[in-house]
């Protein structure tokens, strides 16, 4: 979920967490009428993508799509239509006209990642691969996307691997924290470094460790004055991870 002008915007996702149930819709939530206005869908219905607002506008990549092919497999006995496909398209919506426009592609397919803007460019961070329907595998991968040459480009990679890591911008370094490294279903394997990225060094560093670890799901970041603070939902327990001033993106 995503904010412009003092409204947040909530795109696809899924009802019930089966392949079936993958969403296109998109809603505005207006905090002052406290109400929920129904927008223009995603042209590819999506979910475990990630997003990001740069210029007022509302950048979306990745996740799984509904297959929109018919065909059916006597191997598995599953209609594949219904199966979702692992996307590395992306799409700007203007919430102005309250239209959709299709971008240039990732370079890399991915899921459950990170978006963040910094310094007029997008980046698309870490996330999985999925190389069956029980397997992931976490990538290190960074791209990074100018919307003005509509042009991704590769960075230099994650010092971990992290899918479902969350990202924010701080003193002028991309901070990621936390995430997860399972690579089969029902698996925790959870990320407890913070990695920060240096543009004028070109590195990515492990800054400091997370005290309760976790994927993006269970933490939400917010710089209230001098700190940043990933925190987990479910348990009410705030993490601080140092006196870092800064402007970010806030939920």
């Amino acid at each position: 979920m995503d904010a412009i002008e003092g409204n947040l915007f909530a795109v696809g996702g899924d009802e019930d967490h089966e392949d079936t149930s993958i969403l296109s819709s998109v809603e505005r939530f207006d905090p002052i009428q406290n109400l929920w206005w129904p927008c223009s869908e995603i042209p590819d219905g999506r979910r475990c993508q990630a997003s990001c607002v740069y210029n007022n506008r509302l950048y979306v990549s990745g996740g799984w799509i509904k297959r929109t092919e018919a065909a059916f497999s006597l191997t598995l006995n599953v209609n594949m239509s219904c199966v979702p496909t692992m996307s590395a398209t992306v799409y700007c919506y203007e919430p102005l006209t309250d239209m959709w426009s299709e971008r240039s592609a990732m370079h890399v397919a991915r899921f459950s990642h990170a978006m963040e803007v910094y310094s007029g460019r997008i980046f698309a961070i870490g996330g999985y691969t999925s190389l069956s329907r029980t397997h992931n595998e976490p990538l290190d991968v960074v791209e990074c996307y100018s919307p003005e040459q509509d042009q991704w480009s590769f960075i230099e990679p994650l010092r971990v691997p992290a899918g479902m890591c969350s990202a924010v911008v701080v003193e002028g370094k991309i901070t990621v924290l936390g995430g997860d490294q399972s690579t089969f279903s029902g698996e925790m394997n959870y990320v407890s470094k913070v990695q920060v990225y240096d543009e004028s060094a070109r590195e990515w560093t492990v800054s400091t460790t997370l005290r309760y670890p976790g994927p993006v799901p269970a933490h939400k970041m917010m710089v209230p004055g001098s700190f940043i603070e990933p925190f987990r939902v479910e348990k009410h327990l705030a993490d601080q991870v140092g006196p870092i001033g800064g402007a970010s993106r806030t939920f």
